[in-house]
């Protein structure tokens, strides 16, 4: 691709990479429940979890890099919407599901949303800079770390 054609697309590379990256890990974190048991759909999200820390294993040289750059800020910022719009869709799924505890209310859900899917982001920025490649090991953590109403337990 000649330069020209590159920034006719992009205004610079960070925002690229910004958009280009954020959206692979947007679609490997797609669930589509299909159950409505909500250990089923929680567990579909673990595999969601375990297929993007496989993923930043296997390019970790460039998430290292964004996580490093001077996008850092809006890097985090893309992930973090896409997870905040994956997780309400969990939440949703599991107060329709008759969890105990799950948020009811749109303004917890909201709360709650933000509030994990920022720490998935941080998550996702330390599994980067580490040389750890046991995506299953690392995704038994999180859900360890997730709130004691989440559905499946690690």
């Amino acid at each position: 691709m000649h330069r020209t054609t590159f920034y006719k697309h992009a205004k610079d590379v960070d925002r690229f990479a910004v958009a280009t990256f954020s959206a692979d890990l947007d679609a490997l974190a797609e669930v589509s429940p299909e159950s409505d048991d909500p250990v089923e759909t929680a567990g579909e999200y673990l595999a969601a979890m375990r297929g993007l820390l496989e993923m930043l294993a296997e390019q970790r040289p460039v998430y290292r890099a964004l996580f490093a750059s001077s996008a850092r800020g809006a890097f985090r910022a893309a992930i973090g919407a896409r997870l905040v719009y994956r997780v309400h869709l969990a939440l949703e799924h599991f107060a329709a599901s008759g969890v105990v505890g799950a948020p009811r209310i749109a303004r917890d859900q909201d709360e709650a949303a933000a509030f994990i899917a920022g720490a998935l982001v941080g998550v996702l920025d330390v599994w980067t800079q580490e040389d750890d490649t046991d995506a299953d090991a690392a995704a038994s953590r999180v859900l360890r770390l997730m709130p004691g109403w989440w559905p499946v337990r690690a």
